[in-house]
């Protein structure tokens, strides 16, 4: 089997400003500076601006001209309509990595989940976020459908980001839910794959909803107050 390949600097680029967009460190609505992301991550302006022109084809950013690149708002109205269309296409997704997963997918999977496990007893919401990223490329990678890929990356983006940004701490039900969708791809049965997909889609909208709920309460909390 062949080592698997390294990553170009415009990937490298991507996942590195992906992780500061998904976890607020660069705030909805700021200026994206081009030349400061260049100087932060030790690359040239070529990757660089490959990787943001794929976060803009992907919903996270907004070129607008002759203002530049800014970071679009989260889009807490459209979040139930992101996770319904995630919930088919991760089934998919899932179930094609179950069929083509080789030896060495299914140790790394295992390896995976037992990440998950950890980061969640540890707290480290650093190493969960990592890990649910390796997570959906490595299942990307072992579809090898470069259509499910265009079709889910953006909607893996915009989810990532509505939970990296509004938990504080790693969420019980999705951390359950996701080790035991890693565990049953690397070594369940289509069945088993398809219903652990939908668990965790469940377990994000559960997640979801409550965020909204709670964004309402507290912009009904200030209307009230201001009467």
């Amino acid at each position: 089997m062949a080592p698997p390949k390294s990553p170009s600097a415009s990937e490298r680029a991507y996942i590195a400003i992906e992780r500061l967009l998904v976890t607020g460190h660069i705030a909805p609505r700021s200026i994206v500076n081009e030349m400061e992301i260049c100087k932060s991550l030790g690359l040239g302006r070529t990757p660089v601006r490959l990787a943001l022109q794929r976060l803009a084809d992907h919903g996270l950013l907004e070129i607008i001209p002759r203002r530049g690149m800014f970071v679009t708002e989260v889009d807490f109205q459209g979040q139930l309509l992101i996770l319904e269309a995630r919930r088919e296409l991760d089934r998919l997704l899932c179930e094609t990595a179950n069929t083509l997963a080789t030896e060495s997918d299914r140790s790394a999977l295992k390896e995976m989940a037992r990440e998950v496990q950890d980061a969640h007893v540890r707290r480290d919401f650093a190493a969960l976020l990592e890990t649910d990223l390796q997570f959906k490329l490595l299942l990307l990678s072992i579809a090898r459908n470069r259509f499910l890929t265009k079709a889910i990356v953006p909607i893996h983006a915009l989810s990532r980001r509505f939970y990296f940004m509004h938990t504080a701490e790693t969420d019980q039900g999705v951390d359950v839910a996701l080790v035991h969708l890693i565990r049953t791809v690397a070594d369940g049965d289509r069945t088993a794959v398809g219903a652990a997909s939908c668990k965790l889609t469940d377990e994000l909208e559960r997640f979801a909803k409550e965020t909204i709920l709670a964004k309402l309460g507290i912009e009904a909390g200030f209307a009230s107050g201001s009467h």
